[in-house]
């Protein structure tokens, strides 16, 4: 009967055991899904800012190329006024021709 004893005894300790690493087993995965969590976060908050940081650059770029092609606009219009002012006969001209051109052209589609 002792030996009985001793091997519930035996069983008891072992199942407590297993019981224990069953828990220590749950509780490393809540801590590594935790960590897993905050890791994604702070990888998601890294992507937002950098998103920010290339859309506040892709906006500045564009707001400077409008700004050139408006300043070539208006350089290309006072260009034009300014000829047609210097040389009105010369542009009439021009039109003219470019008019005739223009309506060959179409003429043959």
């Amino acid at each position: 009967m002792a030996q009985t004893t001793n091997t519930q005894s035996s069983n008891e300790k072992g199942s407590g055991s297993v019981e224990n690493d069953v828990e220590q087993l749950k509780q490393d995965v809540r801590r590594l899904a935790e960590s897993l969590q905050q890791l994604g976060r702070s990888k998601a908050a890294q992507g937002q800012e950098e998103f920010a940081t290339r859309y506040d650059e892709a906006k500045r770029r564009a707001a400077e190329l409008r700004a050139q092609a408006e300043h070539l606009a208006d350089e290309s219009v006072t260009r034009t006024r300014t000829t047609v002012a210097e040389r009105p006969f010369v542009s009439l001209a021009a039109a003219l021709g470019l008019g005739v051109l223009l309506g060959a052209l179409l003429r043959r589609h």
